[in-house]
């Protein structure tokens, strides 16, 4: 038994005669679902394959950029207490420091190194760190608070940056579409007329018919493939993996999936399909439809976990392609930081060295 699945050919390639307008969806819908199962697969590959590059490459180079950050940081405070500087390479030189501290703490760094950061970022800083931390969040408190008045917004923005436009941007989108959601939906609830209750109930009730249309095309197939009634060993293995295709499509609502078995097993061929009565295409084509709205959201939920995975900005255009470019960029950035950062080790050794590196600052 073949188990490769046979394609549905579109109904007009089946008739020289008018399609009638369920018909024209039939095909329109199969034709869609074709291309969403594509798509759906190449967001699937390029989310798993993004998770890979960020574990098995980007996390690594980063904890090695932290740890060459570290080290310059401990050499530069070191080269500070044993060497003489003017007072502006001292300015410069606390800078820096500074600058590279913030860049480290809260990165993955274990308590002790967390430790030795703060307290060498305090000695540079000439004041706690913590305390600084403490002034600069409530500072930032205020101001979310005075935009979230200005902007009449409906929370207090916790955890969005008050000076980043995008943070603040699609923090604003997002409570206008929850504004706006809530009142379509008050609207809705108070202004359904009867005659809407009535369409809501035949919905319903179609969507009952176009279920019950499904699940007999799988009583069937599952009849028709039963292992238990095979003798043959060969077969009871295929038939098997055959039952397990049809679960599958079952459980994904795949109407093209189910009706592509029953050709291949004998169960319904192309000429017969194309001969369905309206009816009974009006029923498929309801299925399609939740079908391919379900695919849809799959392909939203994998666009939003590359969102997160690569970090796109807001603005940015995500697409698998896009998501494999930025990978690649983010670990040819990192990879340089880490090159500098070595350089910058080896080179800034002596308090002439790191003189002439504060000029070019």
């Amino acid at each position: 038994m073949n188990q490769t699945l046979v394609t549905v050919t579109p109904l007009s390639k089946k008739t020289a005669q008018p399609l009638s307008a369920v018909q024209k969806k039939f095909d329109q819908l199969s034709k869609k679902i074709e291309r969403q199962k594509a798509q759906l697969q190449e967001w699937k590959e390029t989310a798993e394959l993004a998770q890979q590059q960020v574990h098995g490459k980007l996390i690594p180079l980063s904890e090695q950029l932290v740890v060459y950050r570290a080290t310059l940081i401990e050499q530069l405070h070191e080269a500070s207490l044993a060497h003489k500087f003017s007072a502006r390479e001292m300015d410069k030189l606390d800078q820096l420091i500074l600058n590279l501290c913030d860049l480290s703490l809260n990165r993955n760094l274990d308590s002790a190194q967390e430790q030795r950061i703060k307290h060498i970022f305090e000695v540079h800083a000439g004041s706690s760190f913590d305390d600084m931390n403490a002034e600069l969040e409530a500072e930032e408190q205020a101001l979310r608070q005075q935009i979230s008045a200005e902007l009449g917004l409906t929370d207090d923005m916790e955890g969005i940056d008050p000076e980043d436009p995008e943070s603040l941007f699609e923090h604003f989108r997002q409570q206008q579409e929850a504004r706006q959601h809530a009142h379509q939906h008050a609207s809705k609830a108070h202004k359904k007329s009867a005659k809407q209750l009535q369409k809501e109930q035949q919905q319903q009730q179609a969507d009952a018919l176009a279920s019950k249309s499904l699940k007999q095309i799988y009583q069937r197939l599952i009849a028709h493939l039963h292992p238990d009634r095979e003798q043959d060993e060969q077969e009871k293995i295929k038939k098997t993996a055959l039952m397990q295709q049809v679960s599958s499509a079952y459980q994904a609502q795949d109407l093209i999936g189910l009706i592509e078995l029953q050709i291949q097993l004998g169960q319904q061929n192309q000429a017969s399909l194309a001969q369905l009565a309206d009816e009974q295409l009006h029923l498929y084509n309801l299925n399609l439809t939740k079908h391919s709205q379900q695919l849809q959201q799959d392909i939203e939920q994998y666009r939003d976990m590359l969102y997160d995975i690569c970090r796109f900005d807001y603005f940015d255009t995500v697409t698998p392609k896009a998501a494999i470019k930025k990978l690649k960029q983010d670990r040819q950035f990192i990879e340089q930081q880490n090159t500098e950062f070595q350089l910058l080790i080896r080179q800034l050794t002596e308090a002439k060295a790191i003189k002439l590196f504060l000029k070019t600052l």
